[in-house]
């Protein structure tokens, strides 16, 4: 279904990753170590094949070099990405990755901490970063950017939105009580990637 919510055909997809797995019983250390890879490698496929079919474009097959950025860019746009876009990709992989211990990844150790597979716990993982309080919060924002329209319309909505105390998403997280700090890196890198 091309109008599906991208969050919930990755969950399913992931999920099903595991009637592919044929050697699904084992579940030594080495077997779950090779399923991690495997997943993180089979993740931005299947992204970005969901995002080229719901926009009415062929699925891009990843190319046998490149970083995981890299080869994510290339299948998303069809085009191989330019040295600065590979490496603010990058930095936000391993900043969201260096985040702590977020909703996602609790829910994920809960998982695994009851030994069910590691399928189970990625597509648990992915169910709770769906939520609008963790990775959701992503999707709220567009969803702002989309409502105000242009940049003439933003102050208008900002003092509405406070007058009515209802709450503005994307104004960092609720860990960092000053300012987010992984903003100041990719604030620069994304000049960088502009300029490009």
């Amino acid at each position: 279904n091309k109008k599906a919510e991208p969050m919930s055909v990755l969950r399913t997809a992931v999920s099903m990753l595991a009637d592919f797995d044929e050697n699904f019983d084992f579940k030594s250390h080495d077997e779950n170590y090779r399923r991690s890879i495997e997943i993180t490698a089979k993740i931005p496929t299947i992204i970005a094949a969901f995002d080229r079919v719901r926009n009415g474009k062929e699925i891009v097959a990843p190319l046998h070099t490149g970083s995981t950025s890299f080869n994510f860019l290339y299948m998303l746009n069809g085009i191989e990405p330019g040295e600065k876009a590979e490496k603010m990709l990058d930095l936000c992989l391993i900043l969201h990755a260096e985040h702590g211990m977020n909703a996602s990844t609790f829910t994920a150790r809960a998982v695994c901490s009851t030994e069910a597979d590691i399928y189970s716990a990625v597509t648990g993982a992915l169910g709770s970063l769906k939520g609008p309080l963790h990775g959701g919060a992503n999707e709220q924002v567009m969803h702002t950017m989309k409502e105000i329209g242009s940049p003439e319309n933003a102050e208008k909505w900002l003092m509405d939105k406070l007058a009515k105390k209802e709450k503005v998403m994307g104004f960092g997280h609720r860990v960092y009580k000053n300012y987010d700090p992984r903003a100041a890196v990719l604030r620069e890198t994304c000049k960088e990637v502009l300029s490009e």
